[in-house]
């Protein structure tokens, strides 16, 4: 044994439809009619431009995983703070990412998207 721990792999493909599966809730759950542009259509054309952009870059799926989450979240905070939201929602994608268990390394890397 070369003391190395076995971490099973994570499934991106099937981790990315849970995490667009927790914002289109969270977006039904904190509907508002008068967000105009922060509202889940913009949120789904950023994350269709993303994965065009990410495919046509031909991301890995770790990269293609983080881009995208940072693009299906990052207009999730604002319903908790107009102002600060970037940051509530890459807060948000954080502790939805814990508990997912997805490796600290993947949450830091969406912080940074």
């Amino acid at each position: 044994m070369d003391g190395k721990v076995n971490m099973p792999k994570v499934n991106y493909k099937q981790q990315l439809q849970e995490v667009e599966n927790f914002v289109l809730e969270y977006f039904k759950i904190h509907e508002d009619e008068n967000l105009v542009y922060h509202n889940l259509n913009h949120t789904q054309s950023v994350v269709n431009a993303t994965m065009q952009i990410a495919n046509h870059y031909q991301l890995n799926d770790k990269d293609f995983f983080i881009v995208c989450i940072g693009a299906w979240f990052h207009d999730a905070g604002y319903f908790e703070d107009i102002q600060n939201h970037e940051q509530k929602g890459a807060d948000l994608a954080v502790k939805f990412l814990k508990e997912q268990h997805i490796s600290a390394e993947v949450r830091d890397a969406v912080m940074q998207v």
